[in-house]
């Protein structure tokens, strides 16, 4: 109906006004007007293999040193931070499949050189990653008497608790 009166507003006023007055962008009537033909997609080109990546050979001689061998507890919790930092970005769907996930884990960790920093807020509109910072000062004599340092995702009332009287 819109297309209808552009078209009938034509000859007596541009384009321009025609489409000011029906409230339809000349940007979207050009595309209607002239579309673009069809693009051939070319078959994407394979790609070449990682300089630094193992030959088939030498993929089989590591697995041949590894067979059996124990590789201690600082490798078990490298294994157990990376399956986090992995899977906290991804969904299955009902079909089994990983999907990329369209949300922000909660409580995510963002960081594998210090797994216990996190997103932090100060306002809507203005984040931080790392750690808050809250100190306790005697409102009489000014003086600091506790500190505490949480997540960066904590509320501010958790840590008031730990500064204990006077409040931080």
């Amino acid at each position: 109906m819109i297309d209808a009166a552009v078209t009938g507003l034509e000859p007596f006023a541009a384009v321009r006004k025609a489409c000011e007055l029906t409230g339809k962008s000349r940007a979207t009537l050009h595309r209607e007007r002239n579309p673009e033909p069809p693009r051939e997609k070319a078959p994407p080109e394979p790609r070449a293999p990682h300089p630094a990546a193992l030959s088939w050979a030498e993929q089989q001689a590591l697995l041949a040193v590894l067979d059996g061998r124990e590789l201690g507890e600082a490798v078990d919790q490298a294994g157990a931070l990376l399956a986090m930092v992995l899977g906290q970005d991804l969904d299955r769907d009902e079909a089994g499949v990983f999907r990329i996930a369209r949300r922000v884990a909660r409580d995510r960790v963002i960081s594998t050189v210090d797994p216990e920093t996190r997103h932090g807020h100060k306002t809507a509109a203005r984040g931080f990653d790392g750690y808050k910072g809250h100190i306790g000062v005697d409102p009489d004599s000014e003086i600091i008497t506790a500190t505490v340092v949480g997540a960066g995702n904590a509320g501010d009332a958790a840590a008031a608790a730990d500064c204990g009287p006077p409040r931080c």
